[in-house]
């Protein structure tokens, strides 16, 4: 198993910034690793490379977890790439990882997309940590129609489709619930 040393981060920062810590395994047991402090660049579309050496080399196979610390509500900064380095090879043979998403702060569930919709309709949320979620879909007496989702998943972005195939034309409802948060949005079926 290849070992690491250190970790290159890739960011901007259009904030005041803050800190990456690496965890591996899992944020509440595991073992931090590193720590990386992310300053301002020349605004959000200005990238520049972070690299902060690990705190014990680790080799073998793990999950990474990354923790985002920093102060107020705004964003702290955006991560393009992480990149675990062993410095005892060629920089070539880095594990580089992209970063396909920016994570979300809050819960959020979207309007449904096409909307009025026939027979199928979209549906979007965000998670901002990992969460055990419901997603129904109600008539206006309330009377749940349609389970869509009901699992546990990773912060990030979703969407589902949801095919309304034998109910009626009319308005119906559907809830995002995730722990304490409880959203309702309302649809429109046109036949």
């Amino acid at each position: 198993a290849r070992s690491c040393d250190s970790v290159q981060f890739t960011a901007s920062c259009g904030s005041s910034g803050g800190n990456v810590e690496v965890w591996l395994d899992s944020i509440d047991t595991g073992k931090k690793i590193a720590t990386c402090t992310i300053s301002p660049t020349e605004g959000w579309l200005t990238y520049n490379t972070f690299t902060t050496s690990v705190t014990s080399p680790v080799k073998g196979t793990h999950d990474v977890y990354l923790k985002f610390i920093g102060t107020g509500t705004d964003r702290l900064f955006q991560l393009l790439k992480v990149r675990f380095i062993d410095n005892s090879i060629p920089l070539t043979s880095a594990v580089t990882q992209p970063m396909l998403q920016t994570l979300p702060l809050h819960f959020a569930l979207r309007q449904n997309y096409p909307n009025p919709f026939n027979p199928s309709t979209t549906f979007s949320f965000v998670l901002p940590s990992r969460s055990f979620l419901t997603l129904g879909v109600y008539d206006v007496l309330g009377r749940k129609v349609s389970q869509v989702l009901s699992e546990e998943l990773p912060a990030g972005s979703y969407t589902r489709q949801w095919n309304a195939e034998g109910l009626p034309s009319g308005f119906y409802f559907y809830r995002l619930t995730a722990g304490s948060f409880t959203e309702t949005r309302k649809l429109l079926l046109m036949r």
